[in-house]
C-alpha cells in the first residue's frame, strides 16, 4: 500500500510540474483611494417600543466620507495556462476609514486609522484580475469630530485610550476588486476598481438610551497596483 501511495505522489508531482510550470511567488503593492457611505445603527439598551424608536431615528442621516490606505499582498500564483491563473495572498496594510451620522444640526464623524490583516484570492484571466478578499481591521488611532450649529470640537484617541471609545477592538471587512494589468518590462502595473463593505464598528456612547453606536460602511473607489513576481 505504501508503494502505491508513493507512486501516486510521484505522478502528482510530475503532473503539477507541467500544469503549474510558470507558477511562483507574486506580490502586489496596492494604493486604494475612494469614498465611503457610512450607515449608523443605534443599539438601544432595552426595547423602547416602535414609536419611541421611530422618534429617535427619524432625524438621523447617513454620511459620505473619504478613505484611503496602503496594502501589501505577498502570495503564490498558480498558472494554469497562458490566459488563466489563480493567486492566493495574505494582506497586511494600513486603512483610513470614515464613519459618521447627522441629526438635524448635529454631526458626528469618526476618522479611523487601522492595521489591516486579511486574505485575498485573485482569478487572473488574460490581462484582467478579479479579486475577493476578507479580513479584520484593528484601530490604533481614532479622531472624533463633533459639530453643532457651527461649533465644533475634536477628541483624539490613541492606543492607550481606545478602550474609552471602542466596544470591540476590531471590525471585519469584505472586498471585491477588478483590475486591468499592464505588462511592463520589470514589473506589472494594475489599474482598477474596488467595492467593499465594513461590518459593525461598535463605539461607546454617553446617550442614556443607547448601549452602543454601530456603524457599517459601503466602500468604493480606484486602486493602483505595483506587481512583481510571476505572471500568466
Amino acid at each position: 500500500m505504501s508503494l502505491f501511495f508513493r507512486n501516486i505522489f510521484i505522478i502528482f508531482l510530475i503532473f503539477s510540474s507541467f500544469l503549474f510550470a510558470d507558477s511562483g511567488f507574486k506580490m502586489n503593492i496596492i494604493l486604494p483611494v475612494g469614498g465611503t457611505y457610512s450607515v449608523y445603527e443605534p443599539i438601544f439598551k432595552q426595547d423602547l417600543g416602535i414609536d419611541a424608536i421611530y422618534e429617535y431615528n427619524k432625524d438621523n442621516g447617513d454620511l459620505f466620507g473619504f478613505e484611503s490606505g496602503f496594502e501589501v499582498l505577498p502570495g503564490y500564483l498558480f498558472d494554469f495556462n497562458d490566459d488563466l491563473g489563480l493567486g492566493l495572498f495574505g494582506n497586511i496594510g494600513y486603512s483610513y476609514d470614515f464613519f459618521g451620522f447627522k441629526r438635524l444640526s448635529f454631526k458626528e464623524q469618526y476618522n479611523i486609522h487601522s492595521v489591516k490583516l486579511g486574505f485575498d484570492s485573485k482569478l487572473y484571466f488574460s490581462d484582467f484580475a478579479f479579486g475577493l478578499g476578507f479580513g479584520i481591521k484593528v484601530p490604533f488611532y481614532i479622531k472624533s469630530q463633533l459639530e453643532n450649529y457651527g461649533i465644533s470640537g475634536t477628541i483624539n484617541y490613541s492606543a492607550n485610550s481606545l478602550n474609552n471609545i471602542l466596544v470591540n477592538p476590531l471590525f471585519t471587512y469584505i472586498q471585491f476588486s477588478a483590475d486591468y494589468i499592464f505588462d511592463l518590462d520589470n514589473f506589472d502595473l494594475g489599474l482598477g476598481l474596488y467595492f467593499g463593505y465594513d461590518f459593525a464598528l461598535s463605539l461607546k456612547t454617553i446617550e442614556s438610551v443607547l448601549s452602543s453606536m454601530d456603524f457599517y460602511a459601503f466602500d468604493f473607489g480606484l486602486r493602483l497596483s505595483f506587481i512583481i513576481g510571476e505572471s500568466i
